[in-house]
């Protein structure tokens, strides 16, 4: 006898094509868990000061990581349909670049010059911190004589570097999937093993880029993608499994008390719990509007803003106040930027390419 079930998608693959999955919400609850992270930072202007820390991984260091999970699951998904072709270019460059280049230019054309209390257009820093937030270069800082009072000074939006390893991501699928490894399951698992390896047993490195070590998170960035395009290649097995959860989850916890291979762990349980909750939370409704990447833009510079205008209050305060005038942002950033940007994407693609 046939039963409704029989109708469900209950895949990866038939949830992402039906959209009857709950992604877009998990990358929000995954925006939100990096402000709780942020709302510490900013208040104590110190690192390693993050509220909530599980084996001494932050709530915003995995959830950054669920991020990357998930980028690598659909830029997969997109190039199976597209292929390496210009249009799958353009899709990644209208996904990132339109919201970055107004902020950039809302920085230091309004933001800056407001809240300065000096000499602002003296000499060309503030415009030379929108150019390398463009180009993904050096994003620390920000324009000339924002809040250099407060606890993390001068810094307009921390959370920008990461953007530039996206970006590094978005660049290296097409060669993983040229390689032919996209389509060998077993070959492309060996590799991200190996990439996991050496983010659980690289040593710190010396070497760094705008302050931050390259090879850690050249590393840890491409083992989150990578199990993103993993999870895609093996897609047929993958419905978000409770078991995979549990699994994870005695993992991490091994891994937190041994102190062996913390990162590796704690990303797998991070990948599980996101695939179980897109997969498995009620999409009768899902939500359809993305305001992860508005919201994980703009909230540091709104909880730097409030810090410098209202002085230092606890985080907990912080975060309720500028939660939801940085949620106000986001929905502004897809309503206005983000989703008319993308609907230029039919331009790019041909007449066969699917949605």
């Amino acid at each position: 006898m046939r039963t409704d079930h029989a109708h469900q998608p209950v895949g990866l693959e038939d949830r992402l094509n039906s959209r009857a999955n709950q992604f877009n919400l998990v990358r929000l609850l995954l925006a939100l868990l990096v402000c709780f992270d942020h709302a510490g930072l900013v208040v104590t202007g110190q690192m390693k000061t993050e509220p909530l820390q599980l084996f001494g991984l932050s709530s915003g260091y995995l959830a950054v990581n669920g991020f990357f999970i998930l980028s690598g699951i659909l830029i997969a998904k997109s190039l199976s349909e597209r292929g390496v072709s210009r249009s799958y270019f353009v899709s990644r460059f209208l996904r990132l670049y339109p919201a970055l280049i107004v902020l950039a230019l809302i920085a230091v054309f309004f933001i800056g010059p407001l809240v300065s209390k000096g000499s602002y257009w003296t000499g060309t820093g503030s415009l030379s911190y929108a150019f390398e937030v463009i180009r993904f270069g050096d994003t620390s800082g920000g324009p000339i004589g924002f809040y250099p009072d407060n606890p993390f000074p001068n810094e307009f939006d921390s959370p920008l570097w990461t953007l530039r390893y996206e970006m590094l991501c978005y660049l290296a699928a097409p060669l993983l999937v040229l390689s032919g490894l996209q389509k060998r399951p077993y070959w492309l698992a060996g590799f991200i093993a190996v990439l996991g390896f050496g983010v659980a047993l690289a040593p710190p490195s010396s070497t760094q880029l705008f302050g931050q070590e390259i090879l850690s998170s050249m590393l840890r960035f491409a083992f989150c993608f990578g199990l993103g395009m993993l999870a895609w290649a093996a897609r047929q097995h993958v419905h978000g499994q409770l078991s995979w959860v549990v699994l994870t989850t005695i993992c991490y916890i091994v891994a937190g008390v041994t102190g062996i291979g913390i990162d590796m762990a704690g990303t797998l349980w991070i990948g599980a719990i996101t695939l179980f909750l897109g997969l498995k939370l009620p999409a009768k409704r899902p939500l359809k509007t993305d305001l992860s990447y508005g919201l994980y833009i703009w909230h540091f510079p709104v909880m730097q803003i409030i810090i410098g205008e209202a002085g230092i209050m606890p985080w907990q305060q912080l975060w309720i106040i500028a939660v939801p005038l940085a949620l106000g942002l986001a929905w502004l950033s897809w309503t206005v930027i983000e989703r008319p940007a993308l609907k230029l994407k039919r331009y790019a693609k041909p007449q066969s390419a699917t949605a």
